[in-house]
């Protein structure tokens, strides 16, 4: 049973002139290259395949972070969580209002 190509990639017909060797890639749509010999064919198509594999790999990095995000130690986080239910629970002090200039405040948070 034949299987329908895909329909990325388009038909390629290969032909040779008969006095100069030359090669002839005729793609489906139209689109004609024509190369020295059939060596020459070979190399543009493993440079093509090289360019598309690069290509691929940047995609693929871009997509995968290389540096891991730094997680904060559990010591601090609870340093910090305790620091903000402290701050959330006083009121604001006013330097202009406390005769402190908020020295109580800062006290209470420092332990």
């Amino acid at each position: 049973m034949d299987q329908p190509a895909p329909q990325n990639e388009p038909d390629v017909y290969l032909s040779i002139e008969p006095i100069s060797g030359k090669v002839h890639a005729v793609f489906e749509s139209g689109f004609f290259l024509k190369f020295d010999d059939l060596s020459a064919l070979r190399e543009y198509c493993c440079t093509l395949l090289a360019e598309a594999n690069r290509l691929e790999n940047h995609l693929a990095s871009m997509g995968t972070s290389k540096r891991k995000t730094p997680e904060v130690p559990k010591r601090y986080a609870k340093k910090a969580i305790k620091e903000w239910e402290l701050e959330i629970e006083l009121p604001a002090a006013d330097p202009a209002n406390d005769k402190n200039g908020g020295k109580d405040h800062e006290d209470n948070l420092n332990g």
